[in-house]
């Protein structure tokens, strides 16, 4: 049998923790989930670029496999009913990475949208000024908005910070 650098978390249990991780609105149990999954990306992704590529677009390649390892587990295991997930959701200001609007499936819940935006190599307080920016946008008015950073540093070094708008 092939040793796993997985945990012993199975896919469809880490599927249903995030489900009710946003169902219940439990920030901790959502962030150590996908912890789970932005720490077992396969380092081959992390490759440097070869070749004449500018420093720009060598930044948009090191941050795009932990936009998909946010956005995808919630995409594919996220019913309808519970949240909608977007990547890249355009807004007055720019592009927040995941916005994802959470219904209100438990009686004593609002609906809420939470903005996320991942960061490599810099500090939360660096981001976080951005997704604040994001969370002033009018189409959010009316909801309760909570900002989240998720940043990295070395492999494996990943911190969260959360704002409430």
């Amino acid at each position: 049998m092939l040793k796993s650098a997985w945990p012993r978390l199975a896919a469809a249990e880490l599927a249903s923790e995030l489900v009710r991780a946003v169902r219940e609105r439990d920030r901790q149990c959502f962030q150590d989930n996908i912890n789970t999954v932005i720490g077992n990306i396969p380092e081959l992704i992390f490759k440097p670029a070869r070749g004449n590529v500018s420093m720009e677009s060598k930044q948009v390649v090191r941050e795009a496999p932990y936009h998909v390892a946010l956005w995808l587990p919630l995409f594919l295991s996220l019913p309808r009913d519970v949240a909608h997930v977007e990547v890249e959701y355009p807004v007055r200001g720019g592009r927040p990475d995941v916005v994802l609007e959470l219904l209100p499936v438990l009686p004593d819940l609002q609906e809420e949208v939470w903005v996320i935006e991942v960061g490599v190599g810099v500090a939360p307080k660096e981001k976080l000024k951005q997704v604040r920016g994001y969370m002033a946008n009018a189409e959010f008015r009316g909801r309760k908005v909570v900002g989240a950073v998720c940043t990295t540093g070395k492999r494996g070094d990943i911190e969260w910070m959360w704002v409430e708008g």
